[in-house]
């Protein structure tokens, strides 16, 4: 599959949830900039997990077309300091994600099925919606970007993000790894657990 250089993704809100503060398995679409549909996404996960271990729940995100066929399956495992996920394509890994120790930023460094590094994402502490792409020579590649969604946003936990990827990533698993570290960054840093709503 063919990742373009930019897409918007929004996560959609169970009525559900917004009404009666009932936490819903994530669903995500994921469109192009002009708004066509690219791919959408949901998760799998027991609800003991997403209940009593929200943050650290192991589960699956399914990345599937309008057909219901299934691109992509990203895998969280249960994890207690530092989340990792692997990402298949047709039963197969292509590639990690990990997440890595820094103190005044966010850091999650990206390996193909080999584990050979392919690149970083950082989150500046001052600007924590902010996520810079970075290759192995340290070059900027890409951006994963928060976006605010207003009144939606403010009554719900849904977050919207959007992905830019460098012309250089010639790699179709590449770049596919860096889409799917938006839902990292997602479940690491903004998922509210149920327990916390206010």
């Amino acid at each position: 599959m063919q990742i373009p250089n930019q897409l918007k993704i929004s996560q959609k809100v169970e009525l559900l949830e917004m009404v009666f503060d009932i936490e819903c398995a994530n669903r995500y679409e994921i469109n192009y900039p002009n708004g066509q549909r690219f791919l959408l996404a949901y998760e799998t996960c027991g609800f003991l997990w997403k209940w009593f271990l929200p943050k650290q729940r192991p589960c699956e995100i399914h990345l599937i077309d309008e057909n219901k066929n299934e691109h992509f399956l990203l895998k969280r495992n249960f994890f207690f300091f530092f989340p990792s996920y692997e990402l298949f394509a047709s039963g197969e890994l292509i590639g990690k994600i990990k997440r890595n120790f820094a103190i005044f930023h966010t850091v999650y460094k990206l390996f193909d099925a080999q584990n050979n590094f392919i690149a970083k994402l950082e989150g500046p502490f001052w600007r924590p919606w902010t996520f810079n792409i970075q290759n192995h020579e340290g070059k900027k590649i890409g951006l994963i970007g928060k976006k605010l969604s207003g009144l939606k946003e403010l009554i719900s936990d849904a977050d919207n993000f959007s992905f830019e990827i460098d012309d250089s990533v010639t790699e179709q698993d590449s770049r596919a790894l860096v889409l799917a570290s938006t839902f990292a960054v997602d479940y690491d840093n903004f998922d509210k657990p149920a327990k916390s709503k206010d």
